[in-house]
């Protein structure tokens, strides 16, 4: 046996090992938009404007098409809410195209966009489906942070104005509220009075002292 080391081959232009792979991903791309991809989208259309109205959206065919960039869309119905038996609105059919030679300038000229037999109150085949209404939120975050901000207002501020205001924002009987502010007004305003009484008497000099606001009121 000889232990001559074999000689390697020269590679030639191609590289099959490179090329194999690719065109195994782009066939894979390919089947996926020429089988599934007008399905899905149909599904996906169908799905996100159900949840967006609130009731059945149903599409009957869309096409799209890589080599005229176009899309197509058959048979729009949606659902009446008010009478599931009919449709709010059904289209029949939208239309939209592009033209390759301004796509590949970086520029999207618009060859036909066009939206055909619009009708109103159709008749459906089938009622549609109506989604419940969501449940109003009873213990959201904004009303806890409401409540404990006017408890805050109310034991910084109390004794003024903004403290009354936050105890009526709380529930506090209005009346009783009042009553209280009205009782703290009077009691200021015998309060201005001694002191303008005090001062009047100082100036004038005499000595006699103002009652006091317990003997007065």
């Amino acid at each position: 046996m000889s232990n001559t080391p074999k000689m390697k081959k020269a590679k030639g232009p191609i590289r099959f090992e490179a090329i194999i792979p690719f065109c195994a991903v782009v066939a894979i791309i390919w089947a996926y938009f020429f089988f599934f991809f007008d399905t899905h989208a149909r599904h996906l259309i169908e799905s996100v404007g159900t949840g967006a109205v609130g009731a059945e959206v149903n599409v009957g065919s869309l096409n799209t098409s890589f080599w005229n960039a176009s899309l197509e869309i058959n048979g729009i119905q949606v659902t009446d809410k008010e009478a599931p038996s009919k449709n709010a609105i059904e289209l029949g059919q939208i239309r939209w195209k592009m033209l390759w030679d301004g796509l590949l300038r970086g520029k999207v000229v618009i060859d036909d966009a066009s939206i055909l037999d619009i009708r109103l109150g159709t008749t459906r085949k089938h009622p549609g489906r109506v989604l419940p209404p969501e449940p109003p939120s009873t213990d959201s975050k904004f009303d806890k942070l409401k409540e404990e901000a006017l408890k805050t207002a109310e034991k910084q501020f109390s004794q003024n104005v903004l403290g009354d205001a936050a105890s009526l924002l709380q529930g506090t009987d209005p009346a009783k509220q009042l009553e209280s502010i009205g009782n703290e007004l009077k009691s200021s305003a015998r309060l201005k009075e001694l002191d303008a009484e005090l001062k009047k008497n100082k100036r004038n000099g005499k000595s006699a002292s103002p009652a006091s606001p317990s003997q007065t009121s």
